[in-house]
């Protein structure tokens, strides 16, 4: 098995709980306590998809340090 693929499943179910919140959003009226839920799942897939891209970037970068962004270097330049 390659490496990064057991990140696949929580990208699915991230997506799965956006898309959910995103339904509820558009078909109906929310009371107030469902219009959070929706939203916090909503919010809740955006930040696993940020957070596992980022670390699928730093594992990139200490794997492969030529591929590094100038910002992961950057305080290194300038001291």
């Amino acid at each position: 098995m390659k490496r990064g693929y057991h990140r696949r499943s929580y990208m699915i179910l991230a997506a799965c709980f956006g898309i959910f919140g995103y339904i509820l959003l558009g078909i109906m009226a929310l009371p107030g306590l469902a219009l959070v839920g929706a939203l916090v799942a909503i919010n809740f897939a955006i930040s696993t998809s940020d957070v596992i891209v980022d670390s699928k970037g730093a594992e990139l970068s200490r794997d492969q340090p030529r591929y590094a962004s100038e910002s992961w270097h950057g305080d290194q330049l300038h001291t």
